[in-house]
């Protein structure tokens, strides 16, 4: 609970001053990039959490890492956290400033867990659905989990649609083990 009140902190403030400076969408996308790469990267995560490495060579390792591919003031503000012993708070500051843009320009991510990627039709099929929900712009987040055997399940805010075949199964499964019914052979 700390740890989210200080990134939602920090994550104010980038956004905060990304506004004034009318830069909020490239930190944006800044901050989706970062994301991924430490989401994808263990190594990323240890060097940051790791406090036998200076503050100074973490800075100089993000900097070889984003060179020329983030705004001076993501550069900037990952330094600050860096110096203010923060870093190991980096990955939930990048994913609270995305909650707050994402609030602030009233964007709703949906996720969708399917067995296999969708298609262009059934992605259209998707937002079809997704447009019930009244929001500006609706963000897609797909996951590819095959347990669910088929069909898919979606989560907006605090709304769900399990149309999976496991679910399906396990709603059979329960209907099966409670039937009382007893045959007389």
């Amino acid at each position: 609970m700390k740890n989210q009140k200080l990134a939602k902190r920090y994550a104010y403030s980038l956004l905060t001053l990304a506004t004034e400076l009318k830069k909020a969408d490239a930190i944006f996308a800044d901050m989706q990039s970062i994301g991924s790469v430490i989401d994808e990267s263990r190594e990323l995560e240890v060097i940051l959490k790791s406090p036998v490495i200076k503050n100074y060579q973490k800075i100089k390792i993000l900097n070889s890492i984003f060179e020329g591919r983030i705004d001076i003031l993501t550069e900037k503000f990952i330094a600050l956290l860096i110096k203010n012993n923060r870093e190991t708070f980096l990955s939930e500051v990048v994913y609270s400033y995305v909650d707050l843009y994402n609030s602030q320009k009233d964007i709703k991510t949906a996720y969708i867990t399917t067995a296999k990627p969708l298609n262009e039709e059934n992605l259209a099929k998707l937002k079809e659905i997704t447009r019930l929900i009244k929001a500006d712009s609706v963000s897609i987040v797909e996951k590819i989990d095959e347990t669910i055997i088929g069909g898919f399940v979606l989560n907006v805010d605090d709304y769900q649609i399990d149309a999976s075949v496991k679910s399906k199964l396990k709603e059979l499964e329960r209907d099966f083990s409670s039937n009382t019914y007893i045959s007389d052979f």
